[in-house]
Protein backbone atom coordinates (compact mmCIF):
# COMPACT_ATOMS: atom_id res chain seq x y z
CA UNK A 1 0.00 0.00 0.00
CA UNK A 2 1.19 3.57 -0.67
CA UNK A 3 2.90 4.83 2.48
CA UNK A 4 2.85 8.63 2.94
CA UNK A 5 5.53 8.31 5.67
CA UNK A 6 8.16 7.01 3.27
CA UNK A 7 10.83 9.62 2.37
CA UNK A 8 9.81 9.89 -1.28
CA UNK A 9 11.32 12.97 -2.83
CA UNK A 10 8.66 14.64 -4.94
CA UNK A 11 9.66 16.45 -8.09
CA UNK A 12 7.49 18.78 -10.20
CA UNK A 13 6.90 18.00 -13.82
CA UNK A 14 8.36 20.48 -16.30
CA UNK A 15 4.88 21.82 -17.06
CA UNK A 16 1.55 21.66 -15.21
CA UNK A 17 -1.11 19.51 -16.89
CA UNK A 18 -4.90 19.58 -17.05
CA UNK A 19 -6.94 17.27 -14.83
CA UNK A 20 -8.55 14.47 -16.97
CA UNK A 21 -12.37 14.56 -17.06
CA UNK A 22 -12.68 10.94 -15.86
CA UNK A 23 -11.67 9.71 -12.42
CA UNK A 24 -8.80 7.20 -12.01
CA UNK A 25 -11.27 4.31 -11.45
CA UNK A 26 -13.72 5.22 -14.24
CA UNK A 27 -14.09 3.11 -17.36
CA UNK A 28 -12.52 2.45 -19.76
CA UNK A 29 -9.71 0.92 -17.72
CA UNK A 30 -6.28 -0.28 -18.86
CA UNK A 31 -4.17 -3.06 -17.40
CA UNK A 32 -0.40 -3.10 -16.90
CA UNK A 33 1.79 -5.59 -15.07
CA UNK A 34 5.40 -5.34 -13.87
CA UNK A 35 7.61 -6.90 -11.22
CA UNK A 36 6.48 -6.17 -7.67
CA UNK A 37 9.94 -4.90 -6.63
CA UNK A 38 9.48 -1.93 -8.94
CA UNK A 39 6.34 -0.72 -7.18
CA UNK A 40 8.09 1.67 -4.70
CA UNK A 41 10.02 3.31 -7.54
CA UNK A 42 6.88 3.73 -9.63
CA UNK A 43 4.98 5.22 -6.68
CA UNK A 44 7.86 7.58 -6.00
CA UNK A 45 7.88 8.76 -9.60
CA UNK A 46 4.13 9.30 -9.61
CA UNK A 47 4.08 11.09 -6.24
CA UNK A 48 4.67 14.32 -8.08
CA UNK A 49 1.04 14.08 -9.16
CA UNK A 50 0.07 14.82 -5.55
CA UNK A 51 1.64 18.30 -5.72
CA UNK A 52 -0.85 21.10 -6.51
CA UNK A 53 1.67 22.80 -8.78
CA UNK A 54 1.58 19.79 -11.11
CA UNK A 55 -1.90 20.81 -12.21
CA UNK A 56 -3.39 23.73 -14.05
CA UNK A 57 -6.36 25.77 -12.81
CA UNK A 58 -7.25 27.65 -9.68
CA UNK A 59 -6.75 26.41 -6.13
CA UNK A 60 -10.04 24.43 -6.10
CA UNK A 61 -9.17 22.71 -9.38
CA UNK A 62 -5.69 21.86 -8.14
CA UNK A 63 -7.04 20.41 -4.89
CA UNK A 64 -9.49 18.23 -6.88
CA UNK A 65 -6.57 17.04 -9.02
CA UNK A 66 -4.48 16.26 -5.93
CA UNK A 67 -7.37 14.21 -4.47
CA UNK A 68 -7.72 12.23 -7.71
CA UNK A 69 -3.98 11.66 -7.94
CA UNK A 70 -3.87 10.49 -4.33
CA UNK A 71 -6.65 7.97 -5.08
CA UNK A 72 -4.58 6.71 -8.02
CA UNK A 73 -1.49 6.31 -5.85
CA UNK A 74 -3.47 4.45 -3.20
CA UNK A 75 -4.91 2.12 -5.83
CA UNK A 76 -1.44 1.34 -7.14
CA UNK A 77 -0.20 0.82 -3.59
CA UNK A 78 -2.91 -1.79 -3.06
CA UNK A 79 -1.90 -3.75 -6.16
CA UNK A 80 -2.09 -7.53 -5.72
CA UNK A 81 -0.59 -10.48 -7.56
CA UNK A 82 -2.07 -10.76 -11.07
CA UNK A 83 -4.92 -13.26 -11.43
CA UNK A 84 -4.47 -16.18 -13.82
CA UNK A 85 -7.46 -16.81 -16.09
CA UNK A 86 -8.41 -20.47 -16.58
CA UNK A 87 -10.90 -21.90 -19.08
CA UNK A 88 -12.90 -25.13 -19.21
CA UNK A 89 -15.72 -26.80 -21.15
CA UNK A 90 -18.66 -28.31 -19.27
CA UNK A 91 -20.22 -31.63 -20.27
CA UNK A 92 -22.85 -29.58 -22.12
CA UNK A 93 -20.12 -27.85 -24.19
CA UNK A 94 -20.49 -24.50 -22.37
CA UNK A 95 -17.25 -22.48 -22.20
CA UNK A 96 -16.47 -21.14 -18.70
CA UNK A 97 -13.65 -19.12 -17.11
CA UNK A 98 -12.20 -18.76 -13.61
CA UNK A 99 -9.96 -16.11 -12.05
CA UNK A 100 -9.69 -17.69 -8.59
CA UNK A 101 -7.80 -20.87 -9.37
CA UNK A 102 -10.88 -22.87 -10.37
CA UNK A 103 -12.95 -22.28 -7.24
CA UNK A 104 -15.62 -20.35 -9.14
CA UNK A 105 -16.51 -20.84 -12.80
CA UNK A 106 -18.43 -18.29 -14.88
CA UNK A 107 -20.14 -18.97 -18.23
CA UNK A 108 -18.73 -17.05 -21.18
CA UNK A 109 -21.69 -14.95 -22.44
CA UNK A 110 -22.95 -15.81 -25.90
CA UNK A 111 -21.06 -19.09 -26.19
CA UNK A 112 -24.08 -21.47 -26.39
CA UNK A 113 -25.85 -19.24 -28.92
CA UNK A 114 -23.03 -18.35 -31.30
CA UNK A 115 -20.15 -20.81 -30.89
CA UNK A 116 -21.58 -23.55 -33.18
CA UNK A 117 -21.74 -21.13 -36.11
CA UNK A 118 -18.16 -20.01 -35.52
CA UNK A 119 -16.83 -23.54 -35.93
CA UNK A 120 -18.94 -24.65 -38.87
CA UNK A 121 -17.19 -24.35 -42.18
CA UNK A 122 -18.62 -24.24 -45.66
CA UNK A 123 -20.45 -27.34 -46.84
CA UNK A 124 -18.12 -29.63 -48.71
CA UNK A 125 -18.80 -31.77 -51.74
CA UNK A 126 -21.03 -34.81 -51.25
CA UNK A 127 -18.97 -37.95 -50.92
CA UNK A 128 -19.65 -41.33 -52.43
CA UNK A 129 -22.31 -43.49 -50.81
CA UNK A 130 -20.76 -46.03 -48.47
CA UNK A 131 -21.60 -49.70 -48.21
CA UNK A 132 -24.70 -50.69 -46.26
CA UNK A 133 -23.74 -51.82 -42.77
CA UNK A 134 -25.04 -54.75 -40.81
CA UNK A 135 -28.48 -54.46 -39.28
CA UNK A 136 -28.95 -54.23 -35.55
CA UNK A 137 -27.12 -52.04 -33.05
CA UNK A 138 -28.56 -49.48 -30.70
CA UNK A 139 -32.01 -48.02 -31.17
CA UNK A 140 -33.43 -45.62 -28.58
CA UNK A 141 -36.51 -47.75 -27.95
CA UNK A 142 -34.73 -50.93 -26.87
CA UNK A 143 -32.87 -50.48 -23.57
CA UNK A 144 -30.87 -53.42 -22.31
CA UNK A 145 -31.76 -55.48 -19.26
CA UNK A 146 -28.46 -55.51 -17.33
CA UNK A 147 -30.20 -56.51 -14.09
CA UNK A 148 -31.90 -59.50 -15.77
CA UNK A 149 -35.32 -58.68 -14.30
CA UNK A 150 -38.83 -59.46 -15.50
CA UNK A 151 -40.60 -57.28 -18.05
CA UNK A 152 -42.80 -55.78 -15.35
CA UNK A 153 -39.85 -54.95 -13.09
CA UNK A 154 -37.94 -53.46 -16.02
CA UNK A 155 -40.96 -51.25 -16.69
CA UNK A 156 -41.09 -50.26 -13.02
CA UNK A 157 -37.38 -49.41 -12.95
CA UNK A 158 -37.66 -47.22 -16.03
CA UNK A 159 -40.90 -45.57 -14.88
CA UNK A 160 -39.35 -44.80 -11.49
CA UNK A 161 -36.27 -43.30 -13.13
CA UNK A 162 -38.26 -41.13 -15.53
CA UNK A 163 -40.52 -39.88 -12.74
CA UNK A 164 -37.81 -39.16 -10.16
CA UNK A 165 -34.65 -38.34 -12.12
CA UNK A 166 -36.21 -36.71 -15.18
CA UNK A 167 -39.62 -35.16 -14.49
CA UNK A 168 -39.20 -34.16 -10.84
CA UNK A 169 -35.53 -33.20 -11.30
CA UNK A 170 -36.50 -31.04 -14.29
CA UNK A 171 -39.05 -29.20 -12.16
CA UNK A 172 -36.59 -28.73 -9.29
CA UNK A 173 -33.87 -27.40 -11.60
CA UNK A 174 -36.23 -24.96 -13.25
CA UNK A 175 -37.38 -23.72 -9.84
CA UNK A 176 -33.72 -23.04 -9.01
CA UNK A 177 -33.13 -21.37 -12.39
CA UNK A 178 -36.21 -19.18 -12.02
CA UNK A 179 -35.29 -18.11 -8.48
CA UNK A 180 -31.75 -17.33 -9.67
CA UNK A 181 -33.14 -15.23 -12.54
CA UNK A 182 -31.30 -17.34 -15.12
CA UNK A 183 -32.02 -16.68 -18.75
CA UNK A 184 -33.93 -19.28 -20.72
CA UNK A 185 -30.70 -20.41 -22.43
CA UNK A 186 -28.85 -20.83 -19.13
CA UNK A 187 -31.84 -22.60 -17.55
CA UNK A 188 -31.97 -25.15 -20.39
CA UNK A 189 -28.18 -25.63 -20.18
CA UNK A 190 -28.46 -26.31 -16.44
CA UNK A 191 -31.17 -28.86 -17.13
CA UNK A 192 -28.87 -30.62 -19.61
CA UNK A 193 -26.26 -31.05 -16.90
CA UNK A 194 -28.73 -32.84 -14.60
CA UNK A 195 -30.58 -35.17 -16.98
CA UNK A 196 -28.28 -37.78 -18.62
CA UNK A 197 -29.13 -38.76 -22.19
CA UNK A 198 -30.76 -35.53 -23.36
CA UNK A 199 -27.74 -34.72 -25.52
CA UNK A 200 -28.67 -37.67 -27.74
CA UNK A 201 -31.78 -35.76 -28.79
CA UNK A 202 -30.41 -32.21 -28.48
CA UNK A 203 -33.05 -30.36 -30.53
CA UNK A 204 -35.97 -32.13 -28.84
CA UNK A 205 -34.50 -31.54 -25.39
CA UNK A 206 -33.90 -27.82 -26.02
CA UNK A 207 -37.50 -27.38 -27.13
CA UNK A 208 -38.86 -29.41 -24.22
CA UNK A 209 -36.72 -27.54 -21.69
CA UNK A 210 -37.90 -24.20 -23.05
CA UNK A 211 -41.53 -25.31 -23.01
CA UNK A 212 -41.29 -26.37 -19.37
CA UNK A 213 -39.43 -23.19 -18.31
CA UNK A 214 -42.08 -20.97 -19.91
CA UNK A 215 -44.69 -22.36 -17.51
CA UNK A 216 -42.82 -20.77 -14.59
CA UNK A 217 -44.00 -17.35 -13.42
CA UNK A 218 -44.36 -15.29 -10.27
CA UNK A 219 -47.82 -16.80 -9.73
CA UNK A 220 -46.90 -20.43 -10.46
CA UNK A 221 -43.44 -20.69 -8.89
CA UNK A 222 -44.81 -21.70 -5.48
CA UNK A 223 -46.83 -24.48 -7.14
CA UNK A 224 -43.76 -25.83 -8.94
CA UNK A 225 -41.60 -25.48 -5.82
CA UNK A 226 -43.99 -27.73 -3.89
CA UNK A 227 -44.33 -30.17 -6.80
CA UNK A 228 -40.55 -30.55 -7.16
CA UNK A 229 -40.38 -32.36 -3.79
CA UNK A 230 -43.93 -33.76 -3.53
CA UNK A 231 -43.71 -37.50 -2.75
CA UNK A 232 -47.36 -38.08 -3.69
CA UNK A 233 -46.91 -36.49 -7.11
CA UNK A 234 -43.74 -38.54 -7.61
CA UNK A 235 -45.65 -41.75 -6.87
CA UNK A 236 -48.48 -40.73 -9.21
CA UNK A 237 -46.04 -39.99 -12.04
CA UNK A 238 -44.27 -43.32 -11.49
CA UNK A 239 -47.54 -45.25 -11.64
CA UNK A 240 -48.82 -43.27 -14.62
CA UNK A 241 -45.74 -44.18 -16.67
CA UNK A 242 -45.58 -47.74 -15.34
CA UNK A 243 -49.20 -48.42 -16.26
CA UNK A 244 -48.52 -47.34 -19.84
CA UNK A 245 -45.32 -49.38 -20.34
CA UNK A 246 -45.78 -52.42 -18.07
CA UNK A 247 -46.71 -54.79 -20.90
CA UNK A 248 -43.65 -53.84 -22.99
CA UNK A 249 -41.10 -53.16 -20.27
CA UNK A 250 -40.06 -49.74 -21.58
CA UNK A 251 -41.28 -46.72 -23.55
CA UNK A 252 -42.03 -47.47 -27.21
CA UNK A 253 -43.47 -45.54 -30.14
CA UNK A 254 -46.70 -47.49 -29.63
CA UNK A 255 -47.18 -46.84 -25.89
CA UNK A 256 -45.88 -43.25 -25.83
CA UNK A 257 -49.39 -41.82 -26.32
CA UNK A 258 -50.55 -43.77 -23.26
CA UNK A 259 -47.63 -42.33 -21.25
CA UNK A 260 -48.69 -38.79 -22.13
CA UNK A 261 -52.37 -39.55 -21.53
CA UNK A 262 -51.73 -41.14 -18.13
CA UNK A 263 -49.62 -38.20 -16.96
CA UNK A 264 -52.39 -35.84 -18.08
CA UNK A 265 -54.90 -37.70 -15.89
CA UNK A 266 -52.89 -37.13 -12.68
CA UNK A 267 -54.88 -35.13 -10.13
CA UNK A 268 -52.75 -32.38 -8.57
CA UNK A 269 -53.62 -29.10 -6.78
CA UNK A 270 -53.21 -25.97 -8.86
CA UNK A 271 -53.45 -25.40 -12.57
CA UNK A 272 -49.94 -25.44 -14.04
CA UNK A 273 -47.96 -28.48 -12.91
CA UNK A 274 -49.76 -31.29 -14.77
CA UNK A 275 -50.15 -29.30 -18.04
CA UNK A 276 -46.46 -28.38 -17.81
CA UNK A 277 -45.45 -32.05 -17.38
CA UNK A 278 -47.64 -33.07 -20.32
CA UNK A 279 -46.16 -30.31 -22.50
CA UNK A 280 -42.61 -31.28 -21.47
CA UNK A 281 -43.06 -34.98 -22.26
CA UNK A 282 -44.98 -34.24 -25.46
CA UNK A 283 -42.15 -31.97 -26.65
CA UNK A 284 -39.57 -34.68 -25.94
CA UNK A 285 -41.67 -37.05 -28.01
CA UNK A 286 -41.33 -40.80 -28.16
CA UNK A 287 -37.78 -40.55 -29.52
CA UNK A 288 -36.65 -38.24 -26.73
CA UNK A 289 -38.16 -40.31 -23.95
CA UNK A 290 -36.80 -43.52 -25.47
CA UNK A 291 -33.29 -42.04 -25.52
CA UNK A 292 -33.47 -40.74 -21.95
CA UNK A 293 -34.93 -43.97 -20.51
CA UNK A 294 -31.76 -46.00 -21.22
CA UNK A 295 -30.27 -45.15 -17.80
CA UNK A 296 -33.46 -46.38 -16.17
CA UNK A 297 -32.43 -49.97 -16.88
CA UNK A 298 -29.91 -49.58 -14.03
CA UNK A 299 -32.46 -48.03 -11.66
CA UNK A 300 -34.32 -50.01 -8.97
CA UNK A 301 -37.97 -49.03 -8.68
CA UNK A 302 -40.85 -50.13 -6.47
CA UNK A 303 -44.29 -50.17 -8.12
CA UNK A 304 -46.10 -52.33 -5.59
CA UNK A 305 -48.37 -49.40 -4.72
CA UNK A 306 -49.41 -48.91 -8.36
CA UNK A 307 -52.59 -50.42 -9.82
CA UNK A 308 -51.29 -53.75 -11.06
CA UNK A 309 -50.59 -54.49 -14.69
CA UNK A 310 -49.93 -58.18 -14.97
CA UNK A 311 -48.72 -60.57 -17.64
CA UNK A 312 -48.90 -64.36 -17.76
CA UNK A 313 -47.54 -66.56 -20.52
CA UNK A 314 -48.24 -70.20 -21.39
CA UNK A 315 -45.46 -72.10 -23.17
CA UNK A 316 -47.48 -74.67 -25.11
CA UNK A 317 -44.40 -76.62 -26.18
CA UNK A 318 -43.97 -77.58 -22.52
CA UNK A 319 -47.63 -78.40 -21.75
CA UNK A 320 -51.12 -77.97 -23.14
CA UNK A 321 -51.58 -74.95 -20.87
CA UNK A 322 -54.94 -76.28 -19.70
CA UNK A 323 -56.36 -75.68 -23.17
CA UNK A 324 -59.41 -77.61 -24.41
CA UNK A 325 -60.37 -78.20 -28.03
CA UNK A 326 -63.52 -76.14 -28.68
CA UNK A 327 -66.55 -78.18 -29.69
CA UNK A 328 -64.40 -81.33 -29.24
CA UNK A 329 -62.18 -82.34 -32.13
CA UNK A 330 -61.37 -78.91 -33.56
CA UNK A 331 -57.76 -79.03 -32.34
CA UNK A 332 -55.27 -81.56 -31.05
CA UNK A 333 -52.41 -81.12 -28.62
CA UNK A 334 -49.04 -82.45 -29.80
CA UNK A 335 -46.42 -82.64 -27.02
CA UNK A 336 -43.32 -80.43 -27.50
CA UNK A 337 -45.06 -78.70 -30.44
CA UNK A 338 -48.31 -77.15 -29.23
CA UNK A 339 -51.96 -77.07 -30.26
CA UNK A 340 -52.36 -78.02 -33.93
CA UNK A 341 -55.03 -77.73 -36.61
CA UNK A 342 -57.03 -80.81 -37.57
CA UNK A 343 -58.94 -81.72 -40.71
CA UNK A 344 -62.60 -80.94 -40.16
CA UNK A 345 -65.45 -82.74 -41.96
CA UNK A 346 -66.09 -79.59 -43.98
CA UNK A 347 -62.73 -79.53 -45.76
CA UNK A 348 -61.09 -76.96 -43.48
CA UNK A 349 -58.06 -77.13 -41.24
CA UNK A 350 -59.38 -76.04 -37.83
CA UNK A 351 -57.52 -74.84 -34.76
CA UNK A 352 -60.15 -73.79 -32.24
CA UNK A 353 -59.08 -74.03 -28.61
CA UNK A 354 -60.09 -72.24 -25.43
CA UNK A 355 -58.21 -71.53 -22.23
CA UNK A 356 -59.76 -71.06 -18.82
CA UNK A 357 -58.47 -68.11 -16.81
CA UNK A 358 -58.72 -67.73 -13.04
CA UNK A 359 -62.00 -66.22 -11.90
CA UNK A 360 -62.58 -62.49 -12.35
CA UNK A 361 -59.55 -61.89 -14.55
CA UNK A 362 -59.54 -58.35 -15.99
CA UNK A 363 -58.04 -58.86 -19.42
CA UNK A 364 -56.65 -56.13 -21.67
CA UNK A 365 -54.50 -57.98 -24.22
CA UNK A 366 -54.07 -61.45 -25.68
CA UNK A 367 -50.98 -62.24 -27.74
CA UNK A 368 -50.67 -65.45 -29.76
CA UNK A 369 -47.75 -67.06 -31.55
CA UNK A 370 -48.73 -69.40 -34.38
CA UNK A 371 -46.37 -71.22 -36.74
CA UNK A 372 -48.33 -71.49 -39.99
CA UNK A 373 -46.75 -73.06 -43.10
CA UNK A 374 -49.78 -72.23 -45.27
CA UNK A 375 -49.75 -68.44 -45.48
CA UNK A 376 -52.91 -66.37 -45.20
CA UNK A 377 -55.28 -69.31 -45.42
CA UNK A 378 -58.25 -67.45 -46.90
CA UNK A 379 -60.27 -67.82 -43.69
CA UNK A 380 -61.11 -65.56 -40.73
CA UNK A 381 -58.88 -65.87 -37.73
CA UNK A 382 -60.09 -64.56 -34.42
CA UNK A 383 -59.47 -64.17 -30.69
CA UNK A 384 -62.49 -63.86 -28.38
CA UNK A 385 -62.88 -63.28 -24.64
CA UNK A 386 -65.98 -64.75 -23.02
CA UNK A 387 -67.57 -64.54 -19.60
CA UNK A 388 -68.56 -68.22 -19.84
CA UNK A 389 -67.82 -70.97 -22.34
CA UNK A 390 -69.81 -70.56 -25.51
CA UNK A 391 -71.71 -67.40 -24.47
CA UNK A 392 -71.69 -64.01 -26.15
CA UNK A 393 -68.20 -62.59 -26.55
CA UNK A 394 -67.19 -59.76 -24.25
CA UNK A 395 -64.93 -58.75 -27.06
CA UNK A 396 -63.33 -60.32 -30.09
CA UNK A 397 -60.57 -59.31 -32.47
CA UNK A 398 -60.56 -60.36 -36.11
CA UNK A 399 -56.96 -61.13 -36.96
CA UNK A 400 -57.73 -61.08 -40.67
CA UNK A 401 -56.08 -63.40 -43.16
CA UNK A 402 -52.71 -63.17 -41.43
CA UNK A 403 -49.70 -65.02 -42.75
CA UNK A 404 -46.11 -65.76 -41.81
CA UNK A 405 -44.46 -68.28 -39.55
CA UNK A 406 -45.29 -66.28 -36.45
CA UNK A 407 -47.97 -63.74 -35.70
CA UNK A 408 -48.81 -61.68 -32.64
CA UNK A 409 -52.23 -60.18 -32.03
CA UNK A 410 -53.34 -57.80 -29.31
CA UNK A 411 -56.84 -56.87 -28.17
CA UNK A 412 -56.77 -53.46 -26.49
CA UNK A 413 -59.77 -53.38 -24.21
CA UNK A 414 -60.56 -54.28 -20.61
CA UNK A 415 -63.26 -56.65 -19.36
CA UNK A 416 -63.74 -59.22 -16.62
CA UNK A 417 -64.30 -62.75 -17.85
CA UNK A 418 -63.08 -66.33 -17.75
CA UNK A 419 -62.45 -67.86 -21.21
CA UNK A 420 -60.17 -67.00 -24.14
CA UNK A 421 -60.93 -68.69 -27.45
CA UNK A 422 -58.59 -68.82 -30.46
CA UNK A 423 -60.03 -69.68 -33.86
CA UNK A 424 -57.40 -70.27 -36.58
CA UNK A 425 -58.88 -71.78 -39.76
CA UNK A 426 -57.24 -72.59 -43.09
CA UNK A 427 -59.10 -73.54 -46.31
CA UNK A 428 -58.34 -76.96 -47.80
CA UNK A 429 -56.44 -79.93 -46.47
CA UNK A 430 -52.92 -78.69 -45.78
CA UNK A 431 -50.06 -79.00 -43.30
CA UNK A 432 -51.35 -78.01 -39.85
CA UNK A 433 -50.63 -74.66 -38.22
CA UNK A 434 -49.44 -74.82 -34.59
CA UNK A 435 -50.23 -72.50 -31.68
CA UNK A 436 -47.10 -72.74 -29.52
CA UNK A 437 -47.42 -69.79 -27.12
CA UNK A 438 -50.20 -67.59 -25.75
CA UNK A 439 -49.89 -64.62 -23.43
CA UNK A 440 -52.52 -62.85 -21.31
CA UNK A 441 -52.18 -59.29 -20.06
CA UNK A 442 -54.48 -57.38 -17.76
CA UNK A 443 -54.85 -54.87 -14.97
CA UNK A 444 -56.32 -54.79 -11.45
CA UNK A 445 -55.41 -57.85 -9.33
CA UNK A 446 -53.19 -60.46 -10.93
CA UNK A 447 -55.32 -63.62 -11.00
CA UNK A 448 -52.17 -65.74 -11.35
CA UNK A 449 -50.51 -64.19 -8.30
CA UNK A 450 -47.18 -63.49 -10.01
CA UNK A 451 -46.36 -62.32 -13.52
CA UNK A 452 -43.96 -64.48 -15.50
CA UNK A 453 -43.29 -62.32 -18.57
Amino acid sequence: MYDLNQPWQQRLYLQAIDLPEAGPADAPLVCVSFNASWLPAVLGALSALALPASWTGDEAAQQAAVAAATALLLALGDAQECATVQFQFTSGCVLQYSVDGGTTWIDVPGWPEFAPGCYTGATGATGATGATGATGGFTPGTPGNPQDVSTAQQACNIASYLAADVLQVAMAQNVSSYNSALTLIDAVAALFDLVPGVDVVFDLAVTAGAVLYNFYSSTSISEFTAASTDATLLADMRCAIYSAIAADGYVTDANFAAVVSNIGEISYPGTDVVPALVAFVTSLGALGLEAIQINGALYVGDCTACPENWCYELDLTASDGGGIAYNTGRAVYVPTSGWQQVNSMFGFMDLEVYFTLPADAVLTHVNVWVADPNGAGGQPRQIAFQEAEGVTDLWDVDLGEVSGDEWTAAAATSDTGRYVVLNWRTAGIQAPATLYKIQFQGDATNPYGTSNC
